[in-house]
């Protein structure tokens, strides 16, 4: 699939489906520690690596560059951020 269809609409698949799961309850599942985060973070890792069709060396910076998103504990610290920001 990753072949065949172009790199815009591999991006809107992630967006539309990968992307939601991880933001719906940051807040509350990211507080705990890194080591109980390392399985999801590693998978989301993988997911952008085939959607990418990157190798597996690939910088995984890089990774969250392309598709213009953040790695997990980014996007909890944005979306702290972002509720404290509506509740001020």
């Amino acid at each position: 699939m990753r072949i065949k269809l172009p790199s815009m609409i591999l991006e809107s698949i992630y967006f539309a489906f990968v992307h939601p799961h991880l933001l719906y309850g940051i807040e509350m599942y990211a507080n705990t520690g890194p080591t109980h985060l390392n399985k999801l973070e590693t998978l989301n890792k993988k997911l952008l690596r085939i959607l990418q069709n990157k190798p597996y060396n690939y910088p995984t910076r890089d990774l969250y560059v392309e598709y213009n998103t953040l790695s997990i504990p980014d996007l909890h610290k944005c979306q702290i951020l972002l509720l404290v920001h509506i509740f001020m």
